[in-house]
């Protein structure tokens, strides 16, 4: 179609400045087709424009690009050959900095003859990179200068806010083909008050120099610099000046700005729009949570939080369910994770051959050992399955969802391309590091939160003092801190001679520091009628501008904006009111039910619900009768309780084999080497991450001594018949009994033993014995014993010392005997028990729970019977209810 004749030709005008990219650091006008660019968007507009198309890519797949050059030219004579044999991934990424960093300031590729062997090299590597690399940002620039020189773009004016010396060689050679003019000078001087003598002292700050007057302090409320010692009680008081500002506003703020907004949108004050990046969005966790599985031995922390991850491509109640039972056993493929995906076939139903797919291709995959790596096939198929996961998740209708999916899908679609490279290069395995170096490269640039948007009403916001480019009546620079400051080059001397001979213009340090400078005072001068200075708390660092103000106004004070809660009516502060303190509630010895609330009896009780009952009722009372717990996934067994679980687990295995009660002391040795591993990988696997080997180590050394131990003790008593985790079943005056002993043994005369192991506590578990407070071994013999006359015997087998514990050595020949200070049967034990829980029913049918602990109230504790069980004082450390008791004051 042709065009209209009648219609005006396209006309841009373009205000351009290095840091304007994503700003709004100028009041709202009518701009009707003019353009304020920073350096992205400008060169997008000229490649546009010009109809120039650039294959464009990630920073990580140029640095796999780049890599793959340093692997072809790599030889021991290479400068990088030691680096890149430790690091290739970070090595390429340094010295690609290097190299885009020379072509934005005008580098052709090569170097004359005799330049340094860095130089050298990597002229080498230009060469052999054969066009195989994405361009970079100068690149591109010459590009787009080269088009210009023969075909002008629709650009009628470009106003460069930024000094003709600031901008790289490849940004001048662009601006030198377009129409620029210089933007109009500022103008200080309608600023009133001190707020314009300050502009006067500070100007020669932008081009270049430094201020040399002073000026003395008078309150007339144009400059104002506040401090709080919290971020959030600052962004509490700012929300008044901005909500009451006088007319067009500009709020400088390079970091905590999202705390800003937060405070103002709570008081209904329109959000700026601050948006700061972050890389723990849960969209972008998942990638590297699904490629850390890929690791042998499996790494049970990096399992969980995959499971319990809010984007697990795993269905909910498979993934929680598998989750707890990682945690409980830590290990796949033994028997809890056997019964975990049991549970889950249950669940789902028709559904459940997909979803145990699921689980095997996410979970169960093949892992690799960490040396040498992972093949680069792996790795690419491993990758490609989450991205075409997240591609799936795009077609969710919440538009903050899908942003984050959005992003999250780009990441791992770039991280599949630059693995996709490595896999067609060919090549052995990718090791962990190298792998974990790719995965940052493309997450490092975070996600902002995609709701986090301006509001009607918004300030003018700059991420950065130089993208204030215009006056504003208020200009409020938020949490003044000290900004990121240029580093010296990694070059020589004679290199950066010759990199100027090859036409590189890089920034010496002096320009660097003048240039920024010059862009700091920015925020002062465009200040009409008020500034107002908000500095970090004390323990950061300030602004140097904020130093250079503080010297040239002479008595200029910092309010405390906590002082200013004493003066309310000096100065408009934030709305409060007096709070009265509450302190948190006290302990005490009793809870006392209302009236008519009924504690009922439990049908059946276990062991470790009894001896919570007798010994401390209120954590019974939360735990059984009121249900309370916490989440399983987040209490994983502590390592004395993981030794305890693995010894248990290896015992019972062994002693159900048939024929392993009349085994020698070697064949148990023998036996325990292939399976102890296997019992470790199932059920704990976390002792096989690195850090834990030692751990892992001792304790295998003590298990094989109790096992050893063990058999002794079995054959010296001629004992016939060993039943691991014996299930054990009685009655009591509360109901049905029930419990697992450890071990039941049978002589060969019938008579029987009720063993309970402990990984340790040796001198603990005798004293037991010596006061009668074995109340575990009273209740499974009492069990075991089934009505029989013959009543079993009960002894402790402390695995970590290989101790055998009994009150005397009439069953067990070479137990350890204790010397029992009342001794006393089974039946008069079991007889102190029902008195016991008699007297603890009592106090619960009154409606009266007691809390027992050293540092509860001294209030009247209860009596406990003269005829009942010995009560002990629980640990504090296991009690998962102690703060629900109150606090010591």
């Amino acid at each position: 179609m042709a065009p209209d004749a009648g219609m005006p030709p396209l006309r841009i005008r373009v205000r351009f400045g290095l840091d304007l990219d994503g700003a709004r650091g100028w009041p709202p006008a009518n701009r009707l087709g003019d353009s304020t660019l920073g350096p992205m968007g400008f060169l997008t507009l000229l490649e546009t424009q010009l109809g120039i198309r650039h294959l464009l890519a990630r920073d990580g797949e140029r640095v796999v690009a780049y890599r793959a050059a340093l692997q072809a030219a790599n030889s021991p004579a290479r400068f990088y050959h030691a680096s890149f044999a430790a690091d290739a991934l970070g090595t390429a990424a340094t010295l690609l900095e290097w190299r885009d960093l020379w072509c934005l300031h005008g580098w052709t590729g090569s170097f004359a003859a005799g330049v340094g062997t860095r130089l050298r090299d990597l002229a080498v590597i230009e060469r052999a990179l054969g066009g195989e690399l994405a361009l970079s940002l100068g690149e591109r620039l010459a590009a787009v200068a080269e088009t210009l020189a023969v075909r002008p773009a629709p650009v009628h004016e470009v106003v460069v806010v930024d000094p003709d010396a600031a901008l790289p060689k490849r940004w001048r050679e662009v601006l030198a083909r377009l129409p620029v003019n210089a933007p109009p000078a500022a103008d200080a001087a309608h600023a009133p008050g001190l707020l314009g003598e300050l502009q006067r002292v500070m100007a020669p700050m932008a081009s270049g120099g430094l201020p040399q007057e002073r000026v003395a302090w008078r309150d007339d409320g144009t400059v104002r610099v506040v401090r709080a010692e919290t971020r959030l009680f600052a962004a509490e008081w700012l929300r008044g000046p901005l909500s009451s500002r006088p007319g067009s506003t500009v709020v400088v703020a390079d970091r905590h700005g999202v705390c800003l907004d937060e405070s103002l949108a709570q008081h209904g004050v329109a959000r700026n729009g601050f948006r700061e990046t972050s890389t723990f969005r849960p969209a972008t966790q998942v990638l590297a949570l699904a490629m850390g599985l890929l690791w042998d031995p499996l790494d049970v922390g990096a399992m969980v939080q995959f499971l319990t991850h809010p984007v697990c491509p795993l269905p909910r109640f498979a993934a929680r369910r598998l989750a707890e039972k990682l945690v409980e056993r830590p290990g796949i493929r033994g028997a809890a994770w056997t019964e975990a995906l049991a549970d889950i076939a249950d669940h789902y139903g028709a559904e459940s051959a997909w979803v145990l797919g699921e689980v095997q291709r996410w979970v169960e995959c093949e892992r690799h050992p960490r040396t040498p790596g992972v093949t680069r096939e792996g790795a690419w198929a491993r990758a490609e399955m989450i991205r075409q996961f997240l591609q799936d998740q795009l077609k969710t209708d919440d538009r903050a969802e899908r942003a984050a999916y959005a992003a999250a899908y780009d990441q791992a679609a770039e991280v599949v391309r630059s693995l996709e490279r490595l896999r067609l290069e060919g090549g052995g395995p990718i090791p962990p590091r190298q792998l974990e170096q790719l995965l940052m490269q493309t997450a490092a640039r975070g996600l902002p939160h995609p709701l986090l948007e301006a509001e009607l009403g918004a300030a003018g916001v700059a991420h950065c003092p130089a993208a204030v480019i215009e006056p504003a009546d208020l200009v409020v620079w938020w949490q003044m801190a000290a900004p990121a400051m240029p580093v010296r080059d990694p070059w020589s001397r004679s290199e950066i001679e010759a990199l100027r001979a090859a036409g590189v213009e890089l920034p010496d340090m002096d320009g660097q520091l003048k240039a920024l400078a010059a862009t700091w005072v920015r925020p002062v001068l465009a200040a009409r009628q008020q500034l107002l200075l908000v500095l970090p708390p004390h323990a950061e660092e300030s602004h140097p501008l904020w130093l250079m103000i503080r010297d040239r106004v002479e008595g200029l004070p910092v309010v405390s904006l906590e002082d200013l809660l004493q003066a309310p009516r000096a100065v408009p502060v934030v709305e409060s009111a007096e709070v009265t303190p509450r302190p948190l509630p006290g302990r005490h010895r009793w809870w006392r039910l209302a009236g008519g609330v009924r504690i009922p009896v439990r049908p059946s009780e276990s062991y470790s619900a009894l001896n919570l009952m007798l010994n401390d009722p209120s954590q019974w009372v939360l735990q059984y009768p009121a249900s309370l717990s916490r989440s399983p996934i987040l209490s994983p067994p502590d390592r004395p309780r993981l030794f305890g679980n693995l010894a248990h687990r290896l015992v019972e295995r062994c002693y159900r084999q048939p024929g392993a009660v009349h085994w020698t002391a070697d064949d148990i040795d023998d036996w325990c080497e292939p399976n102890f591993r296997r019992v470790i990988e199932e059920e704990g696997a976390t002792l096989l991450m690195p850090g834990e080997r030692a751990y892992l180590a001792d304790f295998q050394h003590r298990l094989r001594g109790a096992m050893r131990r063990l058999q002794q003790a079995l054959r010296a008593a001629d004992i016939v018949a060993v039943e691991p985790e014996c299930r054990l079943a009685g009655r009591f005056d509360g109901g049905d009994l029930s419990g697992s002993a450890d071990l039941r043994v049978v002589r060969d005369d019938g008579q029987s033993a009720i063993i309970d192991m402990k990984w340790s506590g040796s001198k603990r578990y005798r004293e037991r014995l010596e006061q009668n407070r074995h109340l575990q071994l009273v209740l499974y013999g009492w069990c075991a014993r089934n009505g029989a006359p013959q009543l079993p015997e009960l002894a402790y087998l402390i695995l970590d010392k290989a101790d055998l514990i009994a009150c005397d050595q009439r069953f067990f020949r070479d137990a350890r005997p204790v010397i029992v200070k009342d001794p006393q049967t089974l039946d008069a034990l079991w007889n102190r028990f029902g008195a016991s829980w008699r007297w603890r029913r009592a106090q619960l049918d009154r409606g009266e729970i007691e809390i027992v602990g050293e540092e509860i109230e001294p209030e009247q504790a209860a009596e406990p019977p003269a005829d009942g069980f010995t009560l002990e004082e629980l640990k504090e450390d296991y009690n998962a209810y102690r703060h629900l008791r109150g606090w010591a004051s």
